[in-house]
C-alpha cells in the first residue's frame, strides 16, 4: 500500500476509533505520518466544525509521533496538492 493510501486509511480509522488510530501510528512509515499531519492541519474552508475538531484531535497525536521519531513537523510546500489528494471526487467511496 502506498504511503498516500496509508495516510488516508489512518484518517478513516481516526474518524471511526481514536484508540485504534493512536495504536496504528507506531507502525506507520515516516512519510505517511508527515502526509497525515498535513491532511489534518492544512486549513480547508469546507470542513464543518466536527471535522475541524477531529483534525485537531488527530494532529496532536501525529505531532507527538513525529517528534518522538525526531522528525520536524512538515510544512506544505504546495497546498493545492493536498487539496487534490483530499478531494472526495478523486476517490470511489
Amino acid at each position: 500500500m502506498g504511503n498516500e493510501h496509508q495516510a488516508v486509511g489512518l484518517y478513516a480509522v481516526l474518524a471511526r476509533d481514536a484508540t485504534d488510530f493512536i495504536d496504528m501510528l507506531d507502525d506507520a512509515p515516516d512519510d505517511a505520518l508527515e502526509l497525515l499531519y498535513l491532511m489534518l492541519t492544512v486549513p480547508n474552508d469546507e470542513h464543518d466544525d466536527a471535522t475541524v475538531k477531529l483534525n485537531k484531535l488527530g494532529s496532536g497525536f501525529v505531532e507527538r509521533a513525529l517528534k518522538g521519531r525526531g522528525l520536524a513537523l512538515p510544512e506544505p510546500s504546495h497546498p493545492t496538492r493536498w487539496d487534490l489528494l483530499l478531494s472526495p471526487e478523486n476517490y470511489d467511496v
